[in-house]
């Protein structure tokens, strides 16, 4: 059998509870396990959109739920529509038997036989046969609930901060590295926020983790899983565990970087190593000669570089190399003589006017250089301009010969179209003209045939009758004659 236990945790007893909801009895209780500085086990809860006094977190879709549901329903209609947007018709079933042949079948080239087609083109053809169900209103309808929809998921985005340029895509393919790149800085606002937000839970957890360590490891323990017995400082081991073992007198502290949980975009960290590096080179350039006025100088110019450094991400695995430079400099200044040769000096002293004048002259040359090439790209920008502008006149030509020519080929065919319709009336008509006229010559010659078997029959009849009277007066002459007196049963 199993139960649901919990484990409760008070701060003011410092005590640890085990129960069982619905059960009188406590299972266990125990004084604080851990003897941890902050008294609980776990760091702060990473939790969303904490906005009420009782702790509770608030999902983000709880936030924009309305429109969440706005959009599904939206796509649920225009599914349905576009369900209902498909060839629907009727057709006059009396006509001829073989018209939904026409899509059932689905064949290419292919003709279908018609039952008495004199009738089916005096009915007016397949165009009064078939009516096709109205989809323009459909379609309008189904066009609109696509442009609402798409409204409303740039309101969503817009209330989330999910734009675009998170997801990869631009809304102008004309837009400018410079504008993308401000839109993803204000774009990545929350999403940096909920970065930092997990570092620090991060961090809070791995400062518990330390913590339970150095007070509950023993210090064969901690040396067995540091792997310190690789470390180059081994003769500092036993100092170390000695340090760690005291977590009162030394606090540890551990500190999670949001670059280092994040997903690394190795051509932007390219991009500004490769920046950093450039600017570092120039500034030292630049500063070859203050140090070579005054070596006193160079710790202080390398603490200015290390605070340049310490605005890009990841500059604390390199700021400790810098510390160790700015105090072999130092080191190396008070080891360095108090005083040197006047003539030494002067020497120095000449050396860097010329270098002033040097710096002068470039600084001049690149000047007129700057100038050259923004002389140049302004000419460039105008030939730009100027073959775009012919470019447009062209095709604006070249669109009103087409609409002149579409102009032209919809008149011509407007007219053969209408010949060919006077041609089919004519020949409809004519055919009509010929059948009744074939009509009107079987009628007339079933008559005649009529009348002629008529008086074949009668002539026949005749020639019967007069044989049959003939043969009766033949007869009568024939009989004999009865005797006088005689009865009528003699």
């Amino acid at each position: 059998m199993r139960a649901e236990v919990w484990e409760v945790w008070c701060k003011e007893t410092r005590k640890v509870h085990w129960i069982i909801l619905g059960y009188d009895k406590q299972v266990e209780e125990k004084d604080d396990i851990l003897g941890l500085s902050g008294f609980w086990p776990v760091p702060p809860f990473f939790i969303a959109n904490v906005t009420t006094s009782l702790y509770t977190p608030t999902p983000d879709f709880v936030l924009a739920q309305d429109l969440y549901n706005e959009i599904d329903t939206l796509q649920t209609r225009i599914a349905v529509i576009t369900e209902a947007v498909r060839v629907v018709g009727v057709y006059n079933a009396s006509a001829a038997s073989n018209l939904d042949n026409m899509l059932s079948n689905g064949k290419d080239n292919h003709l279908i036989p018609i039952e008495n087609w004199a009738l089916f083109g005096e009915n007016g053809g397949i165009a009064n046969q078939i009516e096709w169900l109205p989809l323009q209103d459909i379609v309008n309808t189904l066009q609109q609930l696509i442009g609402v929809r798409d409204q409303t998921i740039a309101l969503l985005q817009q209330i989330t901060g999910m734009t675009d340029v998170m997801r990869g895509s631009l809304d102008n393919q004309y837009e400018g590295v410079g504008q993308t790149e401000t839109k993803t800085k204000f774009g990545s606002v929350r999403i940096q926020a909920l970065q930092e937000q997990f570092a620090r839970f991060a961090g809070d957890l791995m400062q518990i983790k330390a913590e339970v360590i150095c007070r509950h490891f023993s210090p064969e323990t901690i040396y067995k899983r540091s792997n310190m017995q690789f470390s180059v400082d081994a003769e500092l081991v036993p100092q170390a565990i000695d340090l760690l073992k005291q977590p009162e007198s030394a606090r540890i502290r551990v500190d999670i970087r949001p670059e280092s949980v994040a997903m690394i975009d190795h051509q932007a960290l390219k991009s500004e190593r490769t920046e950093y590096m450039n600017a570092v080179a120039t500034y030292l350039q630049s500063a070859q000669g203050i140090i070579e006025a005054d070596p006193a100088a160079k710790p202080f110019i390398l603490q200015l570089m290390q605070w340049g450094l310490a605005g890009f991400k990841g500059s604390s695995e390199i700021e400790g190399v810098i510390d160790k430079a700015i105090e072999a400099s130092q080191e190396a200044e008070k080891n360095a003589e108090p005083e040197q040769d006047p003539a030494v000096m002067a020497a120095q002293a000449a050396q860097q006017l010329d270098a002033q004048k040097n710096d002068a002259k470039m600084q001049e040359v690149q000047a007129k250089a700057q100038a050259a090439s923004q002389a140049r790209q302004e000419d460039m920008q105008a030939d730009i301009q100027t073959a775009a502008a012919q470019h447009q006149m062209k095709m604006a030509e070249i669109n009103a010969n087409l609409q002149a020519k579409i102009a032209e080929t919809q008149a011509k065919m407007q007219a053969d179209l209408v010949v060919e319709q006077a041609q089919a009336q004519s020949n409809i008509e004519q055919t009509q003209a010929t059948v009744q006229g074939e009509m009107q010559k079987d009628v007339l010659e079933h008559n005649i045939n009529m009348e002629g078997e008529a008086t074949k029959t009668g002539l026949k009849i005749s020639e019967i009758a007069a044989n049959a009277s003939a043969k009766i007066k033949e007869a009568a002459a024939k009989a004999p004659t009865a005797p006088k007196g005689g009865t009528d049963s003699e």
